[in-house]
């Protein structure tokens, strides 16, 4: 957004389309619009979501596109800017000596209403009526709000001075300045020689002076020898994915095509709508390093969701034609509950259009026959 300094209120909501009055309006009684609830961590606890709703959210989303998204984040700002990820935020830190990982407490709750008006006066050049109006409309209880729009790219702002302090103090301190930083979100990364563990101190101080605080028990000293990894991707040689992860899917995938998805999530407690959520999540995250193998397991997944919705006659039909193909021995109940094992040939369709099986039949007696498949009842496949 092409400005001359200082910029009025009126001004900033005229370039953005949104009217003066409703704006003020909004921002004066924004609490109204936030819904707040508790979401679990991976690793235990919960964090407060305070999500914004209706005309708030609707304007976050204005002042996103229309003034923040412009911002230029420099190289070392790896999360919640396009064209980023924590795949490539991982890639700065591949084959190095040592890799330190660094997390801050409540970034987002640490970042100031003082902090954000500050912002929008020297980086936006607001006066600063419409700086404190902006704050008002992104901030919330003394913090930037987790499920706010807005938040991850003022928080992003509001700790470039830091990341500048901390890179300084790298540049001054380690020989021939080999070092790579980097920040996603609230995790900070700094890999190099071994000499980056004695700074870890400093970078405490460093990080408190700027307003914000170290979680000291989640900082992680990450040497060769062991697994080192970076927003959840292995660095030691190149980028990957922790090998939990891809048994964990493998896994998974695996007692989906053996008993079906909804009585896998049956045995695991779960709906079947929260486990693919979670599986293609996983799956996605995979995509970032490993398309290839993503594709595979993808394409597993969607066989299995085909599965789920298929009849039974369907499914036996699907199974028997794999049989067929891979000539296998099947086995099943057919007339008076008695269980039979054939080898399957080929399905043919009679004068009444009904489905029959053409098998060589081994139990129990030898010899062909055909099988009506509607009435082919827990087909499974014989194991050699």
């Amino acid at each position: 957004m092409q400005v001359t300094p200082p910029v009025s209120l009126a001004d900033v909501c005229s370039r953005l389309g949104i009217s003066i009055d409703v704006l003020l309006d909004v921002t004066q009684r924004s609490a109204r619009y936030y819904t707040k609830f508790e979401r679990p961590k991976r690793k235990g606890g919960t964090r407060t979501i305070s999500a914004s709703t209706g005309r708030l959210k609707t304007f976050q989303r204005v002042v996103l596109e229309g003034i923040l998204s412009h911002f230029q984040m420099p190289e070392h700002v790896q999360g919640c800017v396009k064209g980023r990820s924590a795949v490539t935020n991982a890639r700065l830190h591949v084959n190095k000596d040592v890799v330190v990982n660094i997390d801050l407490c409540d970034f987002f709750g640490t970042v100031s209403f003082d902090m954000v008006s500050e912002i929008f006066a020297k980086h936006f050049l607001f006066d600063e009526q419409a700086a404190e109006v902006f704050a008002r409309l992104t901030v919330i209880g003394g913090g930037l709000p987790q499920g706010a729009p807005t938040s991850p790219a003022i928080a992003n702002i509001a700790a470039l001075k830091l990341d500048a302090d901390i890179m300084r103090l790298c540049q001054q301190a380690l020989t021939n300045n080999e070092f790579k930083y980097s920040r996603y979100v609230d995790d900070i990364t700094i890999s190099g020689g071994t000499q980056l563990i004695v700074l870890i101190a400093k970078i405490y101080e460093i990080i408190e002076q700027h307003g914000f605080l170290p979680n000291t028990k989640k900082t992680r000293i990450l040497r060769r020898t062991n697994r080192q990894s970076v927003t959840g991707v292995v660095v030691n040689d190149h980028p990957n994915v922790p090998k939990t992860i891809l048994r964990r899917v493998r896994q998974q995938l695996y007692y989906c095509k053996k008993f079906g998805i909804k009585e896998h999530c049956e045995g695991l407690g779960i709906t079947p709508s929260l486990f693919l959520k979670n599986i293609r999540g996983y799956i996605g995250y995979i995509a970032r390093v490993k398309p290839d193998l993503a594709q595979e397991f993808a394409v597993a997944l969607d066989e299995a969701v085909m599965d789920m919705t298929q009849t039974p006659e369907e499914l036996i039909l699907k199974q028997l034609k794999q049989m067929i193909d891979s000539d296998r021995i099947a086995s099943f109940y057919y007339e008076r509950d008695v269980r039979h094992q054939v080898a399957p040939v080929s399905i043919t369709v009679d004068a009444e259009q009904e489905l029959l099986l053409k098998a060589f039949q081994l139990i129990p007696e030898q010899g062909w026959r055909y099988f009506a498949i509607e009435q082919i009842r827990n087909l499974k496949l014989v194991e050699s």
